[in-house]
């Protein structure tokens, strides 16, 4: 098998991972102003969708 053929099995692979994960609506999460709490491990985060429509997660 060749270099080019290894990286472009390689980039393929990836691809099939990529789209393998779920993807959420942010706002679907966020049924009710901005925050959406989320557990991971015991430990709480925050997600909030900012006025200019960002998210930001935190601890």
């Amino acid at each position: 098998m060749t270099l080019q053929k290894i990286h472009d099995y390689r980039l393929h692979q990836e691809d099939e991972i990529k789209s393998e994960a779920v993807t959420y609506q942010a706002e679907n999460l966020i049924k009710n102003g901005n925050l959406a709490h989320i557990l991971l491990n015991d430990q709480k985060y925050t997600l909030r969708i900012t006025r200019s429509k960002k998210l930001i997660l935190t601890k």
